[in-house]
Parts: C-alpha cells; sequence; structure tokens
C-alpha cells in the first residue's frame, strides 16, 4: 500500500503497477464473502479515486472497474488514458474522482461478489503501456 500518494481517508492508496507491453491488460480482484449490498443506508452511487501516471502511457489503455453479482458482469470505464494517464508534460499528476450512479448497473445490486479494478483495454485487448495507477476512497455515497 501507499502511504505518500494519497487521496485521504485511511492514508493508504493502492498502486497498481501495471505491464501491458506484453499482456493486453493488468487487472487487480477482490472477491467479497458474503456478497455485499451497494444499496445500504440507501447509497445512490460508487465513488473511486484514481490517480497516475507513473510510466509510459499508451492512448488505448483505460481505467476501468469490473463489477460481478456471481450472474451478471458491468464493466464501466473509469477513464481514458487521455483524461487520467496522459497529462502535459510538466502537469503534476491529479486525483480524479469518478462517480458511478448504482441506478446504471445492470447487476444485483444488493449481492456484489467481486469487483476488478484493471489498466488496458478490456472490450478490445491489444499491447499497451507500462507504469503505475494509483487507487483510493473507494466507497459508497448517497
Amino acid at each position: 500500500m501507499e502511504m505518500s500518494n494519497v487521496a485521504g481517508g485511511t492514508g493508504l492508496a493502492l498502486p497498481l503497477n501495471y505491464d501491458n507491453a506484453v499482456a493486453t491488460k493488468s487487472e487487480v480482484t477482490r472477491t467479497f464473502s458474503p456478497a455485499q449490498d451497494l444499496t445500504r443506508e440507501n447509497a445512490a452511487s460508487l465513488v473511486i479515486w484514481v490517480r497516475g501516471p507513473v510510466g509510459t502511457v499508451n492512448p488505448a489503455d483505460d481505467v476501468y472497474v469490473v463489477l460481478t453479482d456471481g450472474v451478471a458482469t458491468d464493466t464501466i470505464e473509469l477513464a481514458t488514458a487521455e483524461a487520467v494517464l496522459a497529462l502535459p508534460q510538466g502537469t503534476p499528476a491529479a486525483w480524479k474522482k469518478v462517480t458511478i450512479a448504482l441506478s446504471s448497473l445492470t447487476i444485483d445490486r444488493t449481492k456484489l461478489t467481486s469487483m476488478t479494478i484493471g489498466v488496458g483495454n478490456r472490450t478490445t485487448p491489444a499491447n499497451g503501456g507500462t507504469g503505475t495507477v494509483y487507487i483510493d476512497n473507494i466507497a459508497l455515497e448517497k
């Protein structure tokens, strides 16, 4: 876990080191047992904070999340490489808050069994860049 490059919260961020020069995508997955209810406490959205880059950015790379209820799967692009990873030279990387409306999901929002965060192009896999993307403060909001 990263302690000096965080968006806030607990003071820990997840560095997602990726090498898509050989692989077509890089992913990290969390499996939930028991399944999680995303609608608890009247939550309306899932929030994920993303930061990059460190490394060689490929414009074809996306940062995405995959949510699964054990039967159905939703894949949501959090940001394109241009929006989060490829910043103009000399521009410091900044945290980007991404909000996903729970109403937009097709999975059973009361039975989240896994969450995958990845870099690459999940729908059209192709070799991409290498580097590190940071993930922080995954939370539910009203």
